[in-house]
């Protein structure tokens, strides 16, 4: 039996909401080696994530579903697709639209006069975590923007807050020390400390005993 190829006007390759939103707003197939589902704190695009995939899953859009262990991109045009149960699907294409590259061998190197990376640096909040914020910003690209969320960790209040700290950095910074989640660290202090979060009492001041 002839192994059975699928033909592609145009494919989608990537797993997060800009790739899926694409897809469907375009009636194109995806496929996808690994899913980058947004988080809490990305801007909201009036996409509604399971909802997205739910529509494109109906349509046949995604005809690998969420099965890909790797995918790999052939000179002829064509895209193979291994499955996690070593099942291996063919895909030929006029045209490839890559998202993102995670999982994907074969593809040429892009060329970029200049990359930002996001960075994010989760942080487990000692002190101040009851507060009213939910964001802070700042004009630099060390800790651009401050999110802080319901802490997850096993005895904490609803009310207790940790924080994810965002940063924009190009190459070059991101191995300078000056950028490093030690600087990451002080940086939030100051930006909590500005907004008028305290954290718990430590003590009475020395030079007057009546403050704390």
């Amino acid at each position: 039996m002839r192994e059975h190829v699928y033909e592609c006007e145009e494919l989608i390759v990537g797993g997060s909401v800009n790739a899926f939103a694409y897809a469907f707003l375009n009636s194109k197939p995806i496929v996808f080696a690994s899913v980058n589902r947004p988080y809490f704190f990305d801007e909201d695009s009036g996409i509604d994530w399971n909802k997205l995939v739910f529509a494109l899953s109906l349509s046949g859009l995604i005809p690998c579903s969420n099965s890909v262990a790797n995918l790999r991109v052939e000179e002829d045009n064509t895209l193979k697709a291994v499955t996690q149960n070593s099942k291996l699907i063919k895909f030929r294409f006029d045209k490839l639209r890559v998202f993102d590259s995670q999982g994907v061998e074969g593809l040429p190197i892009p060329v970029r006069e200049e990359q930002q990376y996001r960075v994010l640096d989760w942080i487990s909040v000692k002190s101040g975590m009851t507060h009213e914020h939910n964001v802070l910003k700042s004009i630099d690209d060390l800790v651009k923007e401050l999110y802080f969320y319901p802490s997850s960790r096993e005895g904490m209040s609803e009310d207790k807050k940790d924080a994810v700290a965002i940063s924009f950095l190009d190459k070059e910074k991101l191995n300078k020390f000056e950028y490093s989640d030690t600087y990451v660290r002080f940086k939030v202090m100051d930006m909590m400390k500005k907004a008028g979060i305290r954290g718990e009492r430590n003590g009475r001041d020395p030079r007057n005993p009546e403050k704390y």
